[in-house]
């Protein structure tokens, strides 16, 4: 090994030793009473460059925001067993993911806990929708066979509901009774197209799902969303009785 390429092999070790010396030094000679926590209040004054390029990000960011996307003539809101909102959803999502596979998919479902606004009435922008769905979310869409749709069923009547699209069932005693899946009793042997989010699709809420496959799309479910309804004036709050709660409440006495 000649001297140069001795020299070159020395080098990074050399920067190590040194870089390792001054961590130890800035160490020892840490002031007594640091610490790595800071409390922002009034009394921070902003940074005139960062507070220079946040205003050019605030501007284009309110303007993509505030775009009307549709028009709602009431407001949509989140419930269970079934709601408006969770009705909109995944019959949007069902459609989307009709159009993705070029066939007939028989179920949309989404979780709750991913819609985390309701929709005003009145006029509708890329915010609100973007505030309904901050995740990245994207659509999947799952081949299930009919057993797995009748088990999938009872597990959503003991949740009491979920937002659902092309499926139609009763909650009696926090089972599931008269499922239909396109007005008919799902067929143990067929197989069903279920679309969902890759959240769920990955786990998260455990639905009792057993799919023999499964087919990503690289769209979010977001977009989707913004999408169908831009090609809509308006568009009104529905409920259908896809699911009914036949359970009689229990009331508490006083």
């Amino acid at each position: 090994m000649d001297r140069l390429s001795r020299l070159l092999f020395l080098l990074p070790l050399l920067l190590l030793i040194s870089c390792g010396s001054s961590v130890e030094m800035i160490e020892e000679e840490e002031p007594v009473g640091f610490s790595p926590w800071y409390t922002i209040d009034e009394s921070l004054e902003p940074d005139p460059v960062i507070e220079s390029r946040l205003q050019t990000w605030r501007k284009e960011h309110n303007t993509l925001m505030g775009e009307p996307v549709t028009t709602a003539e009431g407001p949509f809101r989140l419930q269970l067993p079934e709601s408006s909102l969770g009705n909109l959803t995944t019959d949007i999502l069902r459609y989307r993911a009709s159009l993705e596979m070029h066939t007939f998919v028989h179920i949309a479902l989404l979780h709750p806990d991913h819609l985390k606004t309701d929709l005003p009435e009145g006029e509708v922008t890329a915010g609100d929708l973007y505030e309904l769905m901050p995740f990245d979310h994207t659509l999947v869409v799952l081949e299930i066979d009919g057993r797995s749709v009748q088990r999938l069923a009872d597990d959503i009547a003991s949740r009491g509901g979920t937002p659902i699209s092309g499926m139609r069932m009763n909650i009696t005693d926090g089972r599931a009774s008269g499922l239909l899946i396109d007005s008919e009793q799902p067929d143990p042997e067929t197989t069903y197209y279920l679309a969902t989010s890759s959240a769920v699709a990955g786990g998260d809420g455990e639905y009792t799902i057993t799919a023999t496959d499964r087919h990503d799309f690289p769209i979010k479910v977001r977009d989707l969303l913004i999408t169908y309804l831009k090609n809509r004036q308006q568009f009104t709050p529905v409920e259908d009785l896809r699911i009914r709660n036949l359970d009689t409440p229990v009331r508490s006495g006083r």
